[in-house]
């Protein structure tokens, strides 16, 4: 994602994460990479039919759309536009700084956004 994230520099890059929720912990298979429907550097939007793409191939492959990935030009924690959304969506929001390359994961659960841990599929901890 990283590249996808570069390449749509200096907008607000955008991808739905597929996968599977088991014991509370989120396994991607796949990132669906997106267009930021709004060319922005501080928001993004994902089109009606990205979306419907997406949550068709999941269904598609017995999985289900487990997070959502964006790129922000500043640190990777949720904006106050992402904190609405995040209430909406509450899945794994992966956030990527452009300028470190620093990821954030969180997700809105018992009424608070709190952060995650982002894991690799060989088990190691992403920093």
């Amino acid at each position: 994602m990283n590249v996808h994230a570069q390449q749509g520099w200096p907008f607000e890059a955008c991808a739905l994460l597929l996968g599977n929720t088991v014991k509370d912990a989120s396994m991607v298979t796949e990132a669906f990479l997106t267009q930021n429907g709004e060319k922005s550097r501080v928001s993004f939007t994902i089109s009606p039919e990205e979306l419907f793409s997406a949550y068709k191939r999941a269904e598609m492959k017995g999985e289900e759309v487990v997070g959502i990935f964006h790129s922000h030009p500043a640190p990777p924690h949720p904006s106050g536009t992402d904190m609405l959304y995040m209430e909406i969506n509450p899945v794994v929001w992966l956030i990527m700084s452009m300028p470190s390359k620093e990821l954030g994961a969180y997700q809105f659960a018992n009424g608070m956004i709190k952060e995650v841990k982002i894991v690799t599929k060989d088990g190691k901890m992403l920093d």
